[in-house]
């Protein structure tokens, strides 16, 4: 063999071990400390792939599943520390437009735990967003309520218990608010008030209407045990009160109208969640906790450079306006805050003009582009108060995730957002403004003090999102 071949053999090996080394499979695994694995699996170009352990720092096993190029892929399951089954499901990963989610969607039936081993709630998902009929239940196996989704939020009939077992509240949504006749019950199964929304927004006068005594709907059995099958009795499911066969004294009730709108309460603190909100074990996978800081330096500038992130920011603000928002009022004001609080932002833009921030959303793992954003306003907060700015930023989607969008802002922020964060449970607001698109695209909008929209930003991608340099700047032609 020649010098020069021997040269030639010698590269190719070296390229190849290079090759495979950059581009090839690699093992991860992390420990919290030695002996105690933190999380076993494979990464392959950067990404991770197959399957994948996670375990928490006791050495229990948290959860398994699979990835494929960084995202969730086919049945997963997670567990307690002490080894009872949290939740299980599966997730639809390939073939995902990158450009459209930034984590895998749900897909298919998935079913929750409490910690006692008792059933929370299931239900099925398409495209991450919960579909037909999903059942709910207390810690102590107790119905909680029972109702149907469509494309994520309520809609059609609903149902809730009291603890003891008699019905609560029943009645119907249409695309996330409540319509027509609602009927609330006291803890003995009388009725104790009708509610009569209207869909346009009028309040009418309403006659008095007689109603029979309702009989206690039978208690659905929520399963201990993965696997078994929930059996919902008819009646379970019936919006309207039961009415008895024998000996009914009729009750004469005032029928109270209100105008329909957004819900404007959290959930109570121990009731099931209506909307899970799960993710990896952790918030980012290793790829994109890399770039989260250099996304916050991007949505804080604009000008930084991230391969595979070139359209994140466009080159101008002008090609992204939604036209048929602008010179207009703003449509929807009024939203529930993360505190709890009504918002009313109309009340905000009477004093100084507001910059609205509609985020994409998410409902399982937390968006990166979202907490980014989010943190690179947070750091430049002060200088939209010296211009005599409110920032509020909306959050489209469940309240359930609220909690982990907020810790994630902490993560880079190393603090929770300073400004308001209003919630858009149902997605009507998203809707009005046209922006809607599993959840929402991300936007953001300035309204004036008059609550005339200036400017609307719309994203083309997930990604695609004014800096904080030129929000500050057209901002600074509506202060006067």
């Amino acid at each position: 063999m020649t010098v020069r071949a021997f040269i030639m053999i010698l590269t190719l090996v070296s390229i190849s071990l290079l090759t495979s080394s950059c581009f090839g499979p690699r093992t991860v695994h992390d420990e919290w400390r030695p002996g105690i694995p933190k999380r076993h699996g494979e990464v392959v170009s950067g990404k991770q792939q197959g399957r994948w352990t996670y375990w928490y720092d006791s050495g229990a096993k948290q959860a398994e599943g699979s990835w494929h190029r960084d995202y969730q892929d086919g049945a997963w399951a997670w567990w307690y520390a002490d080894g009872r089954v949290r939740q299980t499901g599966a997730y639809a990963g390939q073939n995902i437009d990158s450009n459209k989610l930034s984590s895998a969607p749900r897909s298919g039936h998935w079913r929750f735990w409490y910690d006692n081993g008792q059933l929370t709630c299931e239900g099925d998902y398409v495209q991450d967003r919960q579909v037909g009929t999903w059942l709910f239940f207390t810690k102590e196996s107790k119905p909680f309520a029972v109702g149907t989704f469509t494309a994520g939020v309520k809609d059609g009939s609903w149902t809730w218990w009291h603890t003891n077992g008699q019905r609560k509240e029943s009645g119907a949504f249409a695309h996330g608010i409540k319509v027509g006749e609602w009927t609330s019950y006291n803890d003995v199964g009388d009725i104790a008030a009708v509610t009569s929304y209207t869909v346009d927004g009028r309040v009418v006068a309403s006659k008095p209407v007689v109603f029979a005594a309702p009989v206690p709907p039978p208690l659905i059995a929520a399963p201990t045990q993965p696997g078994t099958a929930v059996k919902v009795p008819p009646a379970a499911v019936v919006v309207e009160p039961a009415v008895a066969t024998t000996q009914v004294v009729p009750l004469t009730m005032m029928v109270i109208p209100k105008p329909a709108e957004p819900e404007l309460t959290l959930p109570p603190t121990d009731a099931p969640p209506i909307s899970p909100t799960i993710s990896a074990p952790s918030l980012w996978t290793a790829a994109q906790e890399n770039n989260a800081a250099s996304l916050v330096r991007l949505y804080d500038r604009g000008d930084v450079v991230i391969p595979g992130y070139e359209d994140s920011v466009g080159s101008s603000t002008d090609d992204r306006q939604k036209r048929d928002l602008l010179g207009k009022q703003l449509v929807q004001t009024r939203f529930l805050s993360a505190t709890g609080s009504v918002l009313d932002i109309a009340q905000q833009r009477e004093k100084k003009p507001v910059l609205m921030v509609v985020l994409r959303g998410f409902s399982g793992q937390v968006c990166l582009y979202c907490a980014a954003q989010t943190t690179a306003i947070s750091k430049n907060i002060n200088k939209f108060n010296d211009l005599g700015v409110e920032v509020v930023v909306v959050y489209p989607g469940p309240v359930e995730a609220i909690a982990p969008f907020i810790e994630a802002v902490r993560s880079l922020a190393n603090e929770p957002p300073p400004m308001p964060v209003a919630l858009d449970v149902s997605l009507i607001a998203v809707r009005k403004l046209g922006i809607e698109d599993n959840l929402a695209k991300p936007t953001s909008l300035i309204v004036d003090k008059q609550g005339v929209v200036r400017y609307a930003y719309v994203g083309r991608t997930i990604a695609d999102r004014p800096s904080v340099k030129d929000l500050l700047n057209e901002l600074r032609k509506y202060v006067k």
